[in-house]
């Protein structure tokens, strides 16, 4: 038999979505950086600094 869900295990399952989701974007979409740049370096398909 299933039992109910708990807060602490719905609260798990949000913290490995918060985690895992951006990660996936990060990689699947191949981005070269994710949230932002670095200061200081270009991104290598621009002109701007």
């Amino acid at each position: 038999m299933s039992h109910p869900v708990t807060i602490t295990e719905l609260f798990l399952v949000a913290m490995l979505l918060v985690f895992t989701l951006p990660w996936l974007v990060w990689r699947l979409g191949r981005t070269p950086l994710y949230g932002g740049s670095i200061p200081g370096r270009r991104h290598p398909r621009s002109g701007l600094v």
